[in-house]
């Protein structure tokens, strides 16, 4: 398996646009966090998860983030162990409170944000063995705080709207950097295909090519990019990244025209997402 990137830049964003918005995006979560007045209160996207363990969860993620661009984060060795590190990662912040969660969140994001700046094209090693660079993996962090933010929001009840560039920022980088690393061997065994996402507004192209079952994945800033990919989707980024996450199911953003499929073999989207495991 290959994965191919531009080393300064996610899809059309600069490590700028990047880093702005994941420094927004961490601030935005931090926000909601002071609307949260029960913390056992459940959310419809994470079954079994609590309001608690949701803002645990992403609270740790910028000593994490720094610790993969140090390379001293135990990492997992396959997709199927991250249920089990979010476990343990949720072990390291059990003891603070909400606001000092939010106060975290912010000075780390902070704190990751001047390495992101300072030092964006470097590669680092990141989950199940695939690597990237920082910018890309402040990207990946962007999309964490986006989702999650919709995840606490159903769980107290407040409102919450992922943006077209976050989301594009994400699945961006996500697909390429572990994508590949997140494949379903089971559903993905023997397949042959191209695919070519195109994310609307211009937001950039993502490729997918199966080869008996293994996978090669890359973005493309060009939302015109050309391939000989026999299935194109044109998507919504934000539905992209909802399908993808397994926050919306793809039925409903079909229904909606968020996605469509076309090309010589437009009926192999349907089975797409599928070929993954769940991000």
């Amino acid at each position: 398996m290959q994965t191919y990137f531009d080393s300064a830049q996610v899809g059309p964003f600069t490590t700028a646009d990047v880093v702005a918005r994941l420094r927004s995006s961490a601030l935005r979560f931090a926000t909601l966090i002071g609307q949260v007045t029960d913390p056992a209160a459940t959310s419809r996207h994470l079954p079994g998860w609590t309001a608690r363990e949701i803002v645990g969860h992403v609270t740790v993620l910028p000593d994490y983030y720094m610790e993969i661009a140090s390379g001293t984060a135990g990492l997992i060795d396959h997709a199927t162990q991250m249920a089990g590190k979010n476990v343990e990662n949720l072990d390291r912040v059990e003891d603070l409170t909400l606001d000092q969660c939010a106060e975290r969140i912010v000075s780390g994001i902070d704190a990751f944000c001047d390495l992101v700046e300072h030092d964006a094209t470097s590669t680092v090693a990141f989950q199940a063995g695939s690597s990237g660079t920082l910018v890309q993996v402040a990207a990946i962090a962007v999309g964490e705080y986006e989702v999650h933010g919709l995840d606490l929001a159903a769980a107290i009840g407040a409102p919450w709207t992922i943006g077209k560039q976050a989301a594009a920022m994400c699945v961006s980088a996500a697909l390429p950097v572990a994508g590949a690393q997140w494949i379903d061997a089971a559903a993905s065994a023997g397949h042959s295909g191209s695919y070519r996402m195109k994310l609307r507004g211009g937001l950039g192209t993502i490729h997918v090519e199966f080869v008996d079952g293994a996978a090669t994945i890359h973005g493309s800033p060009d939302s015109a990019a050309e391939n000989r990919a026999s299935t194109l989707i044109s998507a919504d980024p934000v539905a992209l990244l909802q399908v993808f996450y397994r926050r919306q199911s793809q039925w409903a953003a079909i229904a909606k025209g968020q996605m469509l499929a076309y090309g010589t073999r437009p009926i192999r989207a349907l089975t797409l997402k599928d070929k993954f495991l769940p991000i």
